[in-house]
């Protein structure tokens, strides 16, 4: 994760990942995340973190990120 930050790991590296205020919603087949994309920090857009990781075949559901 630091690497494709361009960071060093530090103990707040997780909370700029995945500490985010967000609406999650979940199916048998689907889980979708919804967040403003004015809050989230602009290294993580950079890095390409914010792209939809799509069908996760060992959880059984398709994952996808949606910005307002």
């Amino acid at each position: 994760m630091a690497a494709a930050l361009a960071c060093e790991v530090t103990p707040s590296l997780g909370r700029l990942v995945c500490c985010h205020r967000a609406e999650v919603t979940v199916t048998l087949s689907r889980v979708n995340v919804h967040f403003a994309l004015a809050e989230l920090p602009l290294a993580i857009r950079v890095a390409g973190l914010d792209r939809d990781p799509g069908w996760i075949p060992v959880s059984g559901r398709s994952v996808g990120f949606h910005f307002t």
